[in-house]
């Protein structure tokens, strides 16, 4: 905001009447930098005037009520820095946990100060990458918290299948590997495991997120653990219990939650299906599915596209690949295209194929995987991995697939060996 002296600090107060807001108005109210643009009755009143744009940096009370992760990613959103007056240590941490841009006492001496280091920072310029600069090694432990999302058209192409084989793939001895169904349809990884849950993992993940409660030891309450070979896990965080509750999971939350699965090893993320090949208008300005499947394309470090190797999956498939190439042209370079239920009677094979994905664009890879229904169906009924069942044409493939993504070291990957008793919360 730009007054009479110069450019000042607009800020808008939310104290909800705590005994720090009357010091806190004066100081800034006898400041020449800082202007106190509305003191706000409450926080549906803070959000409605922040989405005017008419203002720097909220300043409220840690207990204003409805204050969680969705209001702070409203405020950030609408270009405001978060400043939390909390009265006790709990309350920091929540707003730190929350993401507010500062945390001050009520016992404040400096508020014009506090304020202006909370206006958010302008973005620094994009460099242009430099094509000949050598592309930088990642870390040991940033390559062992990869995060392969799992995504293709719908008709069911075996996207879950694939998401679960990969990640029993990756489950090595001391080292679990993490499976997070984020499928807004309805999430079914759940169903392939056996897992019956009375909580859905990734709404109680959310719900704690949204608290500013979520962290390392809350997130491991939500998982359950499954045990598809000695000395690996699976942990999941099992999906929507039904299409309507994908809208639980706010915008920016699906970020922060992968963000913190991937400290624990390599994620592989179950998308479902849209967005690119068929998206869902909706209403102006209201989210949908399709901006949920987004986010999850969006997150990934390797995007595993499913499709199958008949007419109709390759129509679709070629169908989603165009709709990433057009939307996300970036994102091609870490894309993986695998072609679920290669079978010979289809008339066609590999080099075809590969010559019609490439033909629409030149994705990292191009896989096959072959058609083994009745060991699909088998594990299905019974509620296991691919892995619990032994070695197989499809168990390789997706051995091979995992290897090809970096989950599995050349020449680590063991022969499966069914394990017994294998669930625990």
């Amino acid at each position: 905001m730009v007054g009479p002296g110069g450019p000042r600090v607009a800020v808008l107060l939310a104290g909800a009447g705590a005994r720090w807001e009357a010091a806190a108005l004066a100081a800034l109210d006898a400041s020449a930098g800082v202007v106190v643009h509305k003191r706000c009755v409450d926080l549906p009143d803070l959000l409605a005037v922040a989405g005017t744009g008419r203002g720097d940096v909220a300043l409220v009370d840690g207990e204003l009520a409805g204050l969680d992760a969705a209001a702070l990613h409203h405020l950030r959103k609408a270009g405001l820095g978060v400043l939390v007056c909390a009265g006790d240590p709990g309350t920091a941490e929540r707003a730190r946990n929350l993401g507010a841009a500062g945390v001050v006492g009520p016992d404040q001496d400096d508020w014009p100060r506090a304020v202006r280091d909370a206006v958010p920072a302008a973005p620094a310029p994009v460099e242009p990458p430099d094509p000949g600069a050598p592309t930088p090694e990642l870390p040991e432990a940033h390559r062992a918290g990869e995060v392969v999302v799992v995504w293709g058209p719908g008709g069911a192409p075996g996207r879950t299948t694939v998401a679960v084989g990969v990640a029993a793939a990756a489950a090595a001895p001391g080292r679990a590997s993490v499976l997070l169904d984020a499928d807004p349809a309805g999430g079914t990884v759940a169903q392939h495991l056996g897992l019956l849950d009375e909580v859905s993992g990734v709404l109680a993940a959310a719900r704690l997120g949204n608290q500013g409660r979520l962290d390392e030891d809350r997130m491991a309450a939500c998982l359950r653990t499954v045990s598809p070979r000695r000395g690996g896990a699976v942990e999941v965080l099992t999906g929507f219990p039904r299409p309507d509750r994908w809208s639980d999971l706010r915008p920016g939350a699906l970020p922060d939650l992968v963000g913190l699965l991937r400290r624990r090893g390599p994620v592989v993320l179950d998308a479902g299906a849209g967005w690119a090949a068929e998206p869902d208008p909706g209403l102006p300005g209201r989210r949908t599915r399709e901006d949920l499947v987004r986010e999850s394309v969006e997150v990934a470090d390797k995007l595993v596209v499913v499709g199958t190797a008949d007419p109709v999956g390759l129509t679709r498939l070629s169908r989603c690949l165009v709709g990433l190439v057009e939307q996300l042209p970036d994102a091609l370079e870490r894309t993986h295209v695998v072609v679920n239920r290669m079978r010979g009677s289809l008339g066609w094979g590999e080099r075809e194929i590969r010559g019609m994905v490439e033909g629409l664009g030149r994705p990292a890879s191009t896989s096959f995987l072959p058609e083994e229904q009745q060991v699909v169906d088998r594990a299905l009924v019974h509620g296991t991995t691919l892995a619990e069942a032994g070695a197989g044409p499809l168990h390789e493939g997706m051995v091979a697939l995992a290897t090809g993504l970096g989950l599995v070291a050349v020449g680590g990957a063991r022969r499966s060996i069914p394990v017994r008793g294998r669930r625990r919360r």
